[in-house]
């Protein structure tokens, strides 16, 4: 994909955006034969009961969780319905949970209990009693991702209904979406039609979109009302790119595109050799950045014809569990070219620069010297000219000599190298330089 290709694919996502601590204890052992444990507790997670519909044999439940400090063994997650003489359990995970209990007893009290382990034992997170009754209403009991594209997540949702003919002579189930800070202001309807439904949610977008549902009826009076509603987010994603631009014997050269969205995501570049760290820094995004405009990554001074391992990683807190996460989303193996020198000479005048580039290339990686020239007077630089050449060999070197014009704007920059016919990577950037006078 060339650099305008990816231009317009960011632009168009950004369009559509915008149309759209640690372990939980420590020790410390005294030089004499006593033994002082210091134990710090981490503040408990939290859990939530959003949503509670109680039928005559069935429980819905809508329960968020978070766990800012990491406290909980993710794997003791569970909710659990109970009394005296029946006990049922469904796992949970971090963030939004919905489900249902069935085939329960009529006018029975239960508990609801969310349970959850810190490593000390089962500790009760949310809790509630209820008692199950034959009341009129619906509810959404459930909605799971079935497919996805680049663009777009595929869901399915189950609806149940009690009272339908009896009750409700029409239900609706309403769906919108929005992205973060925007209002739910477009609804796609989907008719119910049957007690036990489900329903395909298609085209949702992909990119930090959170999804509304809520169930609509009209009784038999004649009177509208809302059944049930169900918010959620799409799963957390990083939205970021990145792009090998050149690669030379000494090194290695990228165009990053952050998050769109996310402001608050510490980017770092990391480059090995033999699983030892090189360099390391973190990728600096100005608040005032546009995102569509990529942001250089380089990693300069290396070895000619060495093999290292390129790791971009993104630290972040995900909005929807609270927990601080780390994730390397690009890693790639990458050997710098062997050795070539090259040599070069601009001769200025008052019109025009001319221009000598002599290269000895065993290996024969450069077969186009090249150069370009902007017009960077306004915010986005304006291509005037450029050209691709061909050397002229001599002995075991190459050459070219060109002529570039001097432009009338000012100011204007231009770049010249030298790159290989058939793989765009390989390609030395020689000299980039802005004129102001």
């Amino acid at each position: 994909m060339n650099p305008i290709e990816r231009r317009v694919k960011l632009k168009k996502k950004r369009r559509n955006y915008d149309s759209l601590k640690n372990l939980f204890s420590s020790f410390a052992v005294t030089a004499c034969a006593v033994v002082i444990a210091a134990t710090m507790i981490p503040r408990s997670p939290k859990a939530s009961f959003e949503g509670l519909t109680v039928f005559e044999n069935q429980v819905v439940y809508q329960v968020d969780i978070t766990d800012e400090d990491h406290a909980l063994r993710l794997e003791s997650l569970k909710i659990v319905l109970e009394n005296q003489f029946e006990s049922y359990e469904y796992p949970l995970q971090l963030g939004k949970n919905v489900g249902v209990f069935e085939d329960l007893n009529p006018a029975t009290s239960y508990k609801i209990t969310v349970l959850g382990s810190k490593g000390f034992g089962e500790e009760k997170l949310a809790s509630k009693k209820l008692t199950t009754q034959a009341e009129p209403g619906g509810a959404i009991v459930s909605y799971e991702m079935i497919d996805r594209t680049e663009y777009d997540f595929t869901y399915q949702t189950r609806i149940i209904i009690n009272g339908f003919g009896d009750v409700f002579q029409e239900v609706n189930l309403y769906v919108g979406y929005a992205f973060p800070d925007e209002p739910f202001d477009q609804y796609k309807v989907i008719n119910i039609d049957s007690s036990d439904q489900l329903v395909i949610l298609d085209q949702i977008p992909n990119y930090h979109t959170r999804v509304d549902l809520y169930l609509e009826a009209i009784t038999n009076d004649l009177e509208t009302i809302i059944l049930d509603r169900l918010t959620f987010d799409t799963p957390f994603e990083i939205s970021s790119s990145i792009y090998l631009e050149s690669i030379t014997k000494s090194s290695i050269n990228y165009t990053f595109y952050p998050d769109s969205y996310l402001s608050d995501i510490k980017y770092t570049s990391a480059i090995y050799q033999d699983d030892r760290l090189i360099q390391s820094k973190e990728i600096k995004i100005d608040s005032n950045h546009m995102h569509y405009d990529g942001i250089e990554v380089s990693f300069s001074n290396l070895r000619m014809n060495t093999l290292y391992d390129v790791k971009i990683t993104a630290s972040y807190q995900n909005p929807q569990t609270l927990r601080n996460e780390k994730i390397t989303f690009y890693e790639e193996a990458i050997r710098t070219l062997d050795n070539y020198t090259i040599t070069y000479d601009i001769f200025e005048t008052d019109d025009f620069y001319e221009i000598t580039i002599d290269v000895y290339d065993p290996h024969h990686y450069f077969q186009i010297p090249y150069y370009t020239v902007y017009d960077v007077s306004t915010e986005f630089p304006m291509y005037i000219e450029g050209d691709e050449l061909g050397f002229t060999p001599i002995d075991t070197h190459k050459y070219v000599t060109f002529t570039i014009y001097k432009p009338l704007i000012r100011p204007y920059s231009i770049e010249f190298g030298i790159k290989n016919q058939n793989e765009f990577t390989i390609n030395h950037l020689i000299y980039k330089e802005i004129i102001n006078s």
